[in-house]
């Protein structure tokens, strides 16, 4: 006795599938959307960022004079920490994350500079621009540390 779940197929004859249906308009998370969503942007925000690309364009180009790298290179040699060296370059004049990376060997200085701040220093930044070794110039933040440095 031989026994079968299925029917066997008939030759020719297509399976009819039911068509697609739209989901309910009861659930509008599984509807599609059929337009972009539109940028909304206060004029606040539009003003905002038309003056940081207007500082980008002016940004001078930035260069260590040798009186400069000179003190960086003796803080560089005196202080034992990561977080000293920046602090003490900062209280000092002006400082870029590749001049903390090349002259004071102190790694990863982005995440130093949160670090001052978190730790209630007050740091003011400014687009300048950089040389490079091929002769092009990059645009990089130049950090300092404000008149009244620390909230103690």
């Amino acid at each position: 006795m031989e026994h079968t779940t299925r029917r066997p197929k008939k030759k020719g004859s297509v399976r009819s599938v039911a068509p697609f249906k739209n989901p309910p308009q009861s659930k509008p998370h599984l509807q599609r959307h059929k337009r972009a969503p539109q940028l909304l942007a206060d004029s606040r925000s539009l003003v905002i960022a038309k003056q940081r690309a207007d500082e980008k364009k002016a940004a001078s180009i930035f260069r260590l004079t040798p009186k400069r790298r000179a003190q960086l290179r003796r803080i560089a040699l005196t202080i034992g920490g990561h977080d000293q060296r920046i602090l003490r370059a900062l209280k000092t004049g002006e400082l870029t994350a590749a001049h903390a990376v090349e002259e004071l060997d102190a790694q990863q200085p982005h995440a130093r500079f949160s670090g001052l701040r978190h730790a209630g220093f007050l740091l003011v930044s400014r687009w300048v621009r950089l040389a490079t070794a091929t002769g092009g110039t990059r645009l990089v933040k130049a950090y300092t540390l404000a008149k009244n440095g620390a909230t103690e």
